[in-house]
């Protein structure tokens, strides 16, 4: 079953991320599947910053500040990746 549910996320995100780079589609369709990817892009990454804020401030744990520093990394790598492959996406196609 949990293949099924990897399976169809994995097609309904490459699908809407193809979509948004497709000129076929209407520009309000695009638009509209842009949106959600950077939607879901971003809610991931607030998920692991939020997470590194409440591992950083919980000294309880031992090295609660080191994995909260391990996930603001993981964040901004996620960030920069993401900001890079747009910005090669629209490089491509403005040529």
């Amino acid at each position: 079953m949990e293949e099924i549910f990897e399976f169809i996320f994995e097609m309904i995100i490459e699908g809407t991320v193809e979509l948004a780079k497709s000129r076929h589609v209407p520009l309000p369709l695009r638009i509209l599947a842009a949106v959600l990817v950077v939607g879901l892009y971003g809610g991931v990454i607030f998920l692991i910053v939020w997470a590194g804020l409440a591992c950083f401030h919980n000294n309880e744990i031992n090295g609660g500040r080191t994995l909260g520093v391990l996930l603001f990394i993981a964040a901004a790598g996620l960030a920069g990746g993401v900001i890079r492959q747009v910005v090669k996406t629209v490089r491509r196609h403005s040529e």
